[in-house]
């Protein structure tokens, strides 16, 4: 990229800063979906990643940020919530990257199949599935 087209796109960036553009606030904030934050990330990789975590914020909001299990807030177990699909998943975690991962869990989330449960919840649950998928007679 050339010299003359890096400093347009500066410019571009510092008069939406400066007049408050989509999503952009004065100061360097940034605001998705009702959470306001300010970008403090310098590589594409740390912005990309701290987009995805906002999105996994906002996502955790919307689903209530309580335990299905127990009823606790992240504050409560001093943990983080975990996302748990009660009734299975069509994908791979492992086989996609943090921005797709967030993609389908907002998918999977309107379409009522994912929940919030802490660490404990959420291995007692798989361990219940488990037995049970495995024809052992647990429940």
């Amino acid at each position: 990229m050339g010299l003359a087209r890096t400093a347009s796109l500066a410019r571009a960036r510092l008069s939406a800063l400066r007049a408050g553009g989509p999503g952009l606030r004065a100061g360097g904030a940034r605001v998705l979906r009702g959470l306001r934050v300010a970008v403090v990330a310098s590589t594409p990789t740390a912005v990309k990643a701290q987009r995805a975590w906002l999105r996994r914020r906002a996502l955790i909001a919307r689903l209530g940020a309580r335990c299905a299990g127990c009823d606790q807030t992240e504050q409560d177990l001093m943990a983080a919530l975990e996302f748990d699909h009660p009734h299975g998943r069509d994908w791979t975690p492992a086989k996609k990257n943090r921005w797709q991962r967030m993609v389908l869990y907002e998918r999977d989330a309107a379409a009522g199949n994912l929940r919030l449960l802490c660490r404990s919840c959420n291995a007692t649950d798989g361990n219940h599935r488990r037995w049970r998928r495995r024809g052992t007679g647990g429940g």
